[in-house]
This record gives C-alpha cells, sequence and structure tokens, in this order.
C-alpha cells in the first residue's frame, strides 16, 4: 500500500496549553494510540498501513517531549501521567471521538490507564502492548525500587545525557548494537528502528527524564479492576522493561481480558514481529466489532 499522509492539528487542553495530534486514514471506527517515550509516528507505520482502509488513526505529541521552546522553563515541563490523560480527552473531545479502540505501547499504556480515572470519553476497546505500570505496591525488583532514585541522579545532568544520547542515536551501528546487547529482538526492523533512533535526537531530555520519573511513580490502583470494556495485552517473553511475572498477574486483574504471549519479543514487539501484532489486532478487533 502506499504511504498513508498524516494531518496535523491542534487542540487546546483542559488547562490551556496548545498540544498537537495527527490523524491517518478516513473512513471506520477510530482507533487512537498512545506512543512510547521517545517513538515517533513512524513506530506505527505499518500498522497504521495495515489498517488504513478499515479505520481512522489519532496519535498526539506528549506536550514538552519534543522540541520545545529553547526558553521554556525546566518547572514547566509535564511530569505527571494524569496531565497526558487529560490532554488525551481535551484531543478526543475536539475531534468528537466516542468508543473506538485505544491503543497504548509502554508508557502510553499507562497513560490510558490514567484516562479511566477521568470523566469524558472511554473506548469500547482497549489494547495494551508491553505495558508499564509504573509502581506496584509489592514489586519483587529491586532495580525497580531504586530506578526513581537513579533518575534523579540522571537529572543532575540532563544536558550531558542529551548530547550522550544524540549523538549514539546518529550512528547507524547503535541499531545493530542495540540487538546485539539483547535490548531488542533480531527481527526488527532495521528502518523502524532507524526512524525512533532519529527521533530520539528531537527529545528534550529535561522533559524525557521528568516522565520517565512520572512513570516510575505513577500508580494505577483500582484501575485494572474497573475497566468494563474488552481488552486485549500483549507482551514479549523477554521484555526486560516489563517483565512477564510482573506483568501478566497484573493484566488479569481486567475481567474481560484476553493475553497474548510474544515468544522471543522484548519492549519493541510493535517493532519487531508487526505482522504477528497486526493480525492479532484484527482478530480481536473483528470478535469486538458489534460493540
Amino acid at each position: 500500500m502506499p504511504p498513508v499522509d498524516y494531518t496535523t492539528k491542534h487542540t487546546a487542553s483542559l488547562d490551556g496549553t496548545e498540544v498537537s495530534y495527527q490523524v491517518a486514514g478516513s473512513q471506520g471506527p477510530w482507533i487512537v494510540v498512545a506512543n512510547g517515550l521517545g517513538a515517533g509516528n513512524s513506530a506505527w507505520r505499518q500498522t497504521v498501513e495495515y489498517f488504513a482502509d478499515q479505520a481512522r488513526f489519532l496519535l498526539w505529541d506528549y506536550r514538552g517531549l519534543v522540541s520545545p521552546e529553547e526558553n521554556e522553563s525546566t518547572a514547566t515541563l509535564p511530569a505527571r501521567v494524569d496531565t497526558h490523560a487529560q490532554d488525551l480527552h481535551a484531543i478526543l473531545q475536539t475531534e468528537n471521538v466516542q468508543g473506538g479502540t485505544w491503543l497504548g505501547w509502554s508508557f502510553g499504556a499507562q497513560v490510558l490507564l490514567e484516562a479511566f480515572r477521568h470523566p469524558g470519553p472511554h473506548p469500547d476497546r482497549l489494547i495494551l502492548i508491553n505495558p508499564c505500570y509504573g509502581r506496584r505496591p509489592r514489586d519483587p525488583s529491586g532495580i525497580r525500587r531504586l530506578l526513581p532514585f537513579g533518575l534523579d541522579a540522571m537529572a543532575w545532568s540532563p544536558e550531558w545525557w542529551e548530547r550522550a544520547v544524540r549523538r549514539a542515536s546518529s550512528w547507524p551501528e547503535t541499531a545493530s548494537w542495540l540487538k546485539r546487547l539483547g535490548f531488542v529482538a533480531p527481527a526488527a526492523d532495521q528502518e523502524g528502528l532507524l526512524d525512533i533512533l532519529r527521533h530520539f535526537r528531537s527529545v528534550n531530555a529535561h522533559a524525557f527524564l521528568r516522565l520517565l520519573r512520572a512513570a516510575a511513580t505513577h500508580r494505577i490502583d483500582g484501575i485494572l479492576g474497573g475497566i468494563d470494556v474488552p481488552t486485549l495485552v500483549i507482551f514479549g517473553d523477554k521484555d526486560w522493561v516489563t517483565p512477564r511475572f510482573n506483568a501478566e498477574p497484573l493484566a488479569r486483574q481486567i475481567s474481560n481480558v484476553e493475553l497474548f504471549l510474544v515468544r522471543n519479543g522484548t519492549h519493541f514487539v510493535p517493532l519487531e514481529y508487526p505482522e504477528l501484532i497486526n493480525l492479532r489486532v484484527e482478530k480481536f478487533l473483528r470478535e469486538h466489532a458489534s460493540l
């Protein structure tokens, strides 16, 4: 299929801040995509192209994350997950989106789960891919408990981290090394991975670190049990960010949930096995098309 064109739009969020979002496709039910931190629209290229004749897509930019104004104070950069959930509801109201499907990857899954706390439009179906759940009451991983402190230490010199990440993302060899070190599966689409690395050069380090810390300390207590729509959770058995022993028990708290485990999948399964993901998502949408 030919490449799908995105139309960029803007709206005011509930606090008056202007947020931008993109719309693709021209017909069918809505699929609202909440992206992973630092990933651009290119991460969903194959999914959007696959469903472009069946659905309309809505994606939005997390405020302050990409290319903020040079003089923007770090104190104004968003540091709460619910800020982005409010932005989502403002965009849905602007586009008059009712129902449809919400699809969240990684941090985006947290944003969608948080959006269930807020009044406003809710989806008919929910798809969570490699979902991050934030802080858990009982987390056996000492590393996760230390993560907020590590992020605080990194925040002392975000400019250094920004320079290091931008330099690394400019090297063609970085994508290959990410595969060799096991952060990304060898099956990952090389061009898609390079697109994400290129997009990462425009990410603001202050905002990125603040959102990472917000994600690590965010609590979803009471949300999962209250989700009353059919939900598909997709995760990889080699996901080092949200390992299966944490992700699966939490997902099972959702009453009407289907689990799909991707063998050899890491935290980047949308890039690693896009055809498999698209087929599983299509099956899920067809089975719940009457909603």
